[in-house]
This record gives C-alpha cells, sequence and structure tokens, in this order.
C-alpha cells in the first residue's frame, strides 16, 4: 500500500470512531443539501479500506456499504464535484446493486469531504431515483456545505481528543502509537483555534491557531497556566468570558459571531464551546473551537446576490416584457390591416415602444453579467 494511501486511512480512522451521527449540526447540514439539491436521499460518507461508512444520512437506512459498489470511490482522486446525471447510461454505475436493486439510484453528485491537511476522508453527497441534474447555485451551495461539514467534524475530532487528554492527563504512557502521533500532527496543523480552559478561566491546553487567533484579536500570548480575564480590552473580552462561564453549566454553544475591531476588518468566525465532564458527569473543563469563516459566508452571500439578480431577470422577463411586447404587437397589426400604411402617430407609438424594450433589455444584460461576475469569482 502507498504510504500516502497509508496516511489517509490513518486520518479516516480517527474520524471514523466518531459519534458523527449524534451530532445535531451535521444531520442538520445533510438534510439541508437534500432539500437544495431536491433530493430524496443524502449522505456523510467515510471512506475505508474496503468499506464505505455512512455517519451521516437523510433518506438512507443504511450505516455501510462496500466500496466496490460505492459511487463516492470517483472522488478520492478529485477536489472536484462529480454529478451522475443517470446511472443506468453511465457505464461505471449501470451495474451497480444500488443502481438495479431496491433503491433504484439514477442520480449522484457528490464533492470530496478533504482534512486540512489534504487528506480525502470520504464525501457529501446526494442521490435520487430519478434522472437528474444540478444547476450553478445548487453546485455552490453544495461546495459551501461540504466545507461546513469538514469544519464542524475536524472540530468535533479536536474536542473530543482535548476531552481524553484532559481526562487521562495523569495517566502515564510510555509509548506513543502511531495513531497519536497523527493525530497530535492533525491537532498542530489544525487552521481551526483550539484551546482548553478550567473553571478558574486557566487555559490548560491550546494549538498553534489557537495561539495566533488570540494574539490576533487581542494583541495578548497565550500560555498554558494563564487566565483569560488577563486579556486586553476588548469589544469581544465580556462575550467571551460570558460564553465560557455559560458552558460550565452544562451548556454547549455554536454560534457564529461578527468580530470587528478598531483597524482591522471585520471578520465572521465559527465559535464552538463544548463542556468536559469526568467520570461522575461534572463539567470540570470547556474546550473552546473557533475556525474564521468569512470566506464561507462571503460565498453565501455572492449565490444570495446572484439569485435576487435572477429573479429579477425572471420577473422582467414575466411581466415587464409584456407591455412594450403588446403594444408592438398591436400597432403591427394596426399597420397591417392598413394595409403596411402608418401613420405619423402610430409610428411614434411603436418608436416608444420599442425604445422602451430596449431599456428592459438592457436591464436584463446588466443584471445576467452581474450574475456572470459572481459566479467567475466563485
Amino acid at each position: 500500500m502507498l504510504p500516502a494511501e497509508t496516511q489517509r486511512l490513518a486520518t479516516v480512522s480517527t474520524f471514523k470512531y466518531l459519534k458523527l451521527n449524534e451530532n445535531q449540526e451535521l444531520n442538520d447540514l445533510v438534510s439541508q443539501i437534500s432539500k437544495i439539491c431536491n433530493t430524496s436521499m443524502a449522505s456523510l460518507t467515510l471512506m475505508d479500506e474496503d468499506v464505505q461508512w455512512i455517519k451521516c444520512s437523510s433518506g438512507i437506512m443504511a450505516s455501510q456499504e462496500n466500496v466496490e459498489d460505492s459511487f463516492c470511490k470517483y472522488l478520492l482522486n478529485t477536489n472536484k464535484i462529480m454529478v451522475v446525471p443517470n446511472a443506468l447510461l453511465d457505464k461505471r454505475f449501470v451495474n451497480y446493486p444500488s443502481v438495479t436493486g431496491l433503491r433504484h439510484i439514477r442520480f449522484y453528485a457528490g464533492i470530496p469531504l478533504v482534512t486540512t491537511g489534504g487528506y480525502h476522508l470520504g464525501a457529501l453527497c446526494v442521490y435520487d431515483e430519478n434522472p437528474n441534474y444540478l444547476t450553478n447555485e445548487q453546485k455552490s451551495m453544495l461546495t459551501f456545505i461540504a466545507k461546513q461539514v469538514m469544519h464542524m467534524m475536524e472540530m468535533l475530532l479536536c474536542l473530543n481528543t482535548f476531552k481524553m487528554q484532559h481526562i487521562q492527563k495523569s495517566v502515564a504512557f510510555e509509548k506513543v502509537s502511531h495513531a497519536d502521533l497523527h493525530l497530535k500532527a492533525f491537532l498542530s496543523n489544525s487552521n481551526a483555534a483550539h484551546l482548553v480552559i478550567n473553571k478558574n478561566l486557566t487555559v490548560t491546553n491550546f494549538n498553534k491557531a489557537a495561539s495566533a487567533y488570540i494574539k490576533d484579536l487581542f494583541s495578548y500570548k497565550l500560555q498554558i497556566g494563564k487566565n483569560i480575564s488577563n486579556l486586553v480590552n476588548s469589544a469581544l473580552h465580556s462575550q467571551f468570558v460570558r460564553s465560557v462561564k455559560t458552558a460550565f453549566t452544562g451548556k454547549r454553544l455554536n454560534k457564529e459571531i461578527l468580530v470587528k475591531e478598531p483597524g482591522k476588518k471585520a471578520q465572521w468566525w465559527h465559535i464552538n464551546l463544548t463542556p468536559i465532564r469526568n467520570a461522575e458527569g461534572a463539567t470540570i473543563s470547556v474546550a473552546y473551537s473557533a475556525a474564521n469563516v468569512t470566506e464561507q459566508k462571503s460565498q453565501v452571500e455572492e449565490i444570495i446576490l446572484q439569485n435576487e439578480s435572477l429573479l429579477k431577470i425572471a420577473n422582467i422577463q414575466s411581466h415587464v416584457y409584456r407591455k412594450p411586447v403588446a403594444s408592438i404587437l398591436g400597432l403591427m397589426n394596426v399597420i397591417k390591416a392598413n394595409k403596411y400604411k402608418a401613420s405619423k402617430k402610430c409610428l411614434m407609438l411603436m418608436e416608444n415602444a420599442v425604445m422602451d424594450l430596449d431599456e428592459k433589455i438592457k436591464t436584463v444584460v446588466e443584471l445576467s453579467e452581474k450574475s456572470i461576475v459572481n459566479i467567475k469569482a466563485q
């Protein structure tokens, strides 16, 4: 087996045992993409050596299937969306059990789930019993939601790891397994900020991204043993401390906040605070994670603006065009009835109607050009 594939499978293994199906946010995202793409089924999958694990799903009862019978296996060596409009017309899938059997799959679309380190874990995909296709907007949303899913998965892995480290920190290990080393490397290289805080608001663990995150927002050097209440004055300070204290009551927090610091560009951050409990169920620490989702939010805003432009175009085509076109057709009937002889008044009315129609066409062209620019920018 190639070293790269060995590393990929080791990464899959670190995620495989997470209880992803119990995470409400992930389940909501999978259900949401099914609705957006107008399909009856959707799933979040992890691709092992021989088994494809279905970790979260909508409209699918199975928890696993053979890799050989998986659509998603074709996404392991690409970062692009794969769309299969009709599986019966694709020689790769025409004999698949899911196509010929009771599931009756005809349409498939999927995008790979890729970690910060570049390892392909599996896919976020949608299925349907009828042939179908995806619009550009649906493809954009599939890409965006896949990024959100991967972000949530990495966050859950890091939170789980910090939790296990905190609970077991008194246990001495003489040897560190390859999986442990890989996990530590993942935490170190993760783009999301992760730190653990005890009841005294003292930092007990953090990764490199957390150090950079705190330094950028608060101009504060993060160190184990430091108290977060010593952060320099900031508009976010009170909210930060208040959220941590709320998490110590046992309540998990998951939200997006807009950070506006003087002299800095506003940024959107996805924040997650998870209580860490001991064997008796008491909250002893809080795992705090933050990831910059400004780019993803920007993509969504572009899609919304694009959709607004398309709706305006549709409105113009279905309603606004009718008046000048009806006028032109009416005047043409008058001219035709007069043996194609037109009075000055008739010609002036025709000219006004044509100019009105020309203005409407210019508006559509401008809106279309804006939509095209938005698509190219994504």
